[in-house]
């Protein structure tokens, strides 16, 4: 948790650790499965691959996630890669 006084200093950053893909894929499939029931299976497929993006290309942000399924599938990896990208924009390969 990235306190008050770490906001005002600007150390914030480097106290978040840069996650690796399959880091931030387990993050969304537990979230997802707790929220919306479901296996992990299921939601693995609704995810699908966690794509990374140069940080020269893509400095707000550098991965994404392209969600499949049905449209309540969709909505749902959707809402959870917004909550997650939230705390973790940047990620390693």
């Amino acid at each position: 948790m990235i306190s008050p006084g770490d906001l005002a200093r600007g150390t914030a950053a480097r106290n978040l650790q840069a996650m690796h893909a399959s880091q931030i894929q387990s993050l969304i499939l537990a979230r997802l499965v707790r929220s919306s029931g479901g296996t992990r299976q299921h939601w693995r497929r609704a995810i699908g691959e966690i794509r990374v993006y140069s940080m020269k290309t893509h400095p707000h942000c550098n991965w994404d996630v392209y969600a499949a399924g049905n449209a309540a599938d969709v909505k749902a990896v959707n809402a959870a890669v917004d909550e997650i990208r939230m705390d973790h924009p940047h990620i390693t390969g």
